[in-house]
C-alpha cells in the first residue's frame, strides 16, 4: 500500500466535511470505537490525557500545552483536526508528525482487519474515527506519557470522548454548528462540558459574559471547576509577552493555568521560550509573495473574524486592504461581512467547499447592499495570482478549506 491507496481507503468512509452530518443523538454511543480498539489490540488505559473542547482556541490551547510538555522532556502525543496540507498533521508525537510510512502501515493493518472480520466491518467507522484510532495506536506504540487531544466537534458524542481525561479544558464558547449542537449557547455548552470527568480538574478559559454565566450555572458548584477568571494572573502578566491577537493572550493564559494544575508549577523561562517559538499554520499566518503581505486565518465566525480584523489592522493598518473570503452555509455571512467592511477596500468571495459552502453570489449581494466593492472569483491559479498581484496586503479568511487551497497554491508557486 502507498499513501494514495491509504488515503483512498480512509476517504471512502463518511466524514463531516463530506456529508455535513454528525452523530449527535441520545441513541448514539461510542462503544463502536472501544470495540474496534479492543479487536485491534490497542490498550490506551495507561496514557494520561488532556482533553480540549470549545468553539474557538482549542487548537491553540492543544498545541501550546503539548509544546510545553515536549520542551519539559516528556513523551507527548497530540491529536488535532482538521489538517491543512497533510493528514499526517493530525497526529504528532513530540515535535514530529506521524510519518507517511507509519500512517500507511496502520491503514494497511486496518484494511486487513476490516476485510477479515465481519464484526469489524459492520462497525463502519468514519474517516475521523479511523484517524482517531490510528492516533491512539501510535501513541501507545511510541509509549507516550501525556496525550493532548482536541475534540473534533461538540463533546458528549465526539469520537475522542472515549478517554478518561486527567484534565479537561473548555475554551471560548459561541454559537456554532447549531444544526447539530443546539440553537443556544446553553445547549452548546451542555454538549461540550461532557468531556469532563467528575473528581478531575476542569479548566475553563475566558468566556463572554453570557458564556461565563452559562458555564457557572451548569457546573459552578463542582469542586474541580477551575475558571481562569478566578485564577491569579500576576505571574503570567509579569512575563511581558506580546501576542498577535487578544484571543492568543487569553488562550495562552488558559494553557498557563492548565500546566499549573497538571504539573504543580510552570517554569517561567521555559514557558516564555516555548511561547516565543510558537506558531500555528493557518492562524494569523503571515506569508509574503511577489511583494504582497498575505495573512491566512481559519477564522470563520463573527467573534473570530472580529478578533482577526483587530489584529490585522493593528499590524498593517486599514488602508488599501483586500480580503479573500469563503464561508459555510451555516455561518452568519451578513454579520461577518459587516465586520470586514470598515477595514477592507475590496472583498473577493469564493466557494472552497462545494458540499457545505455558501454560494458566493449570496455573499456578493450582501457586500453590494453594504456598499462594498466585491468580486466573485474561483480558486484557479490564474485567479489567485491576479488577486495577490493587485494588492499590497491581502487577508485570506473563512475556514480550513479555503486556507488549505490557498496554501497549496502558494507552496506550488514558491517551489523552484
Amino acid at each position: 500500500m502507498d499513501l494514495k491507496a491509504a488515503l483512498e481507503f480512509l476517504e471512502k468512509y463518511d466524514s463531516f466535511k463530506k456529508t455535513g452530518t454528525y452523530k449527535n443523538d441520545h441513541n448514539f454511543n461510542l462503544d463502536r470505537i472501544k470495540i474496534f480498539l479492543k479487536m485491534w489490540g490497542v490498550d490506551f488505559s495507561k496514557l494520561k490525557f488532556i482533553h480540549v473542547a470549545g468553539s474557538k482556541g482549542k487548537g491553540y490551547v492543544t498545541n501550546l500545552t503539548a509544546d510545553y510538555l515536549v520542551a519539559s522532556g516528556l513523551a507527548v502525543g497530540v491529536f488535532t483536526s482538521p489538517h491543512l496540507l497533510s493528514i499526517c498533521e493530525r497526529i504528532r508525537i513530540g515535535d514530529e508528525f506521524i510519518s507517511e510510512r507509519d500512517l500507511i502501515n496502520y491503514v494497511a493493518d486496518i484494511e486487513r482487519l476490516v476485510e477479515e472480520d465481519q464484526v469489524v466491518k459492520d462497525l463502519r467507522l468514519s474517516y475521523f474515527e479511523y484517524t482517531w484510532v490510528i492516533a491512539l495506536k501510535a501513541f501507545v506504540d511510541r509509549e507516550c506519557e501525556y496525550v493532548v487531544v482536541e475534540v473534533g466537534l461538540g463533546g458528549r458524542f465526539d469520537t475522542t470522548n472515549i478517554i478518561d481525561s486527567d484534565i479537561a479544558v473548555l475554551t471560548f464558547l459561541e454559537l456554532e454548528h447549531t444544526h447539530v449542537l443546539g440553537n443556544s449557547l446553553r445547549e452548546i455548552a451542555g454538549e461540550k462540558i461532557e468531556i469532563r470527568r467528575r473528581g478531575r480538574p476542569f479548566v475553563v478559559g475566558k468566556q463572554s459574559l453570557e458564556g461565563r454565566g452559562v458555564v457557572e450555572d451548569l457546573i459552578g458548584g463542582e469542586a474541580d471547576f477551575r475558571p481562569v477568571w478566578k485564577e491569579d494572573r500576576n505571574e503570567f502578566d509579569e512575563l511581558g509577552l506580546v501576542f498577535d491577537t487578544a484571543s492568543d493572550e487569553d488562550n495562552a493564559f488558559t494553557v498557563f493555568v492548565v500546566l499549573n494544575v497538571l504539573l504543580g508549577e510552570v517554569k517561567m523561562e521555559l514557558f516564555k521560550k516555548v511561547l516565543s517559538e510558537f506558531s500555528l499554520p493557518g492562524r494569523f499566518d503571515v506569508r509574503e509573495y511577489a511583494g504582497t503581505k498575505i495573512v491566512c486565518d481559519v477564522a470563520h465566525t463573527p467573534a473570530s473574524i472580529d478578533n482577526f480584523v483587530r489584529a490585522f489592522v493593528s499590524k498593517f493598518g486599514s488602508e488599501e486592504n483586500a480580503v479573500l473570503l469563503s464561508l459555510m452555509q451555516d455561518k452568519k455571512a451578513k454579520e461577518i461581512i459587516e465586520i470586514l467592511s470598515g477595514h477592507f477596500r475590496k472583498i473577493y468571495v469564493t466557494q472552497s467547499d462545494f458540499n457545505r459552502g455558501l454560494d458566493p453570489v449570496v455573499m456578493s449581494d450582501i457586500a453590494k447592499d453594504i456598499g462594498l466593492e466585491v468580486e466573485v472569483v474561483d480558486l484557479s491559479g490564474d485567479a489567485l495570482e491576479r488577486i495577490v498581484g493587485e494588492h499590497e496586503k491581502l487577508a485570506v479568511l473563512g475556514g480550513f478549506t479555503l486556507v488549505e487551497a490557498f496554501l497549496v497554491w502558494l507552496d506550488q508557486k514558491k517551489r523552484p
